[in-house]
């Protein structure tokens, strides 16, 4: 693999605005929804993400795949494609990483 020359990051801030990365600011923008329509900065927001992919075939036909959750919210699912249909395989783990005492 080719080295990559060393940049600082004004230079990668300029690069990516060149490609279309829009403006590169250190303000936090605000919530909304709707274009900008609907404020939700007072809210608590919850991003949840599912990821199904094909399960791999080994030399003996076997299908295998690992479930896991990548992250907080973020779940990895293993499809296996049939003549009938898919199966889809999906763990079973907390919603969030929380841990809560009381």
């Amino acid at each position: 693999m080719p080295r990559l020359p060393r940049i600082s990051s004004r230079e990668a801030i300029r690069a990516l605005e060149r490609l279309g990365f829009g403006e590169v600011s250190d303000k936090p923008i605000p919530l909304t929804l709707q274009n900008g329509s609907i404020p939700i900065d007072d809210h608590y927001c919850y991003q949840q993400s599912h990821h199904y992919l094909l399960a791999q075939i080994k030399e003996d036909g076997t299908k295998y795949g690992q479930l896991e959750k990548q992250a907080s919210g973020i779940f990895r699912h293993i499809v296996s494609q049939h003549p009938e249909g898919q199966l889809i395989v999906k763990g079973i783990f907390p919603p969030s990483d929380e841990l809560l005492l009381w």
